[in-house]
């Protein structure tokens, strides 16, 4: 999955990097993103 988000992104704190990495292949977000540092850190968010 790609993901484009405009606005507040917000990740339960519980969904792993692991998990993300098997679901998502991209993301961009225009706003504020609210998820784990290793997500923002591996995705740059």
């Amino acid at each position: 999955m790609k993901i484009v988000h405009v606005g507040l992104f917000f990740l339960a704190k519980d969904v792993s990097l692991e998990l993300f990495e098997q679901v998502v292949e991209s993301i961009k977000v225009y706003g504020v993103s609210r998820c784990s540092k290793e997500i923002k850190d591996k995705y740059g968010i």
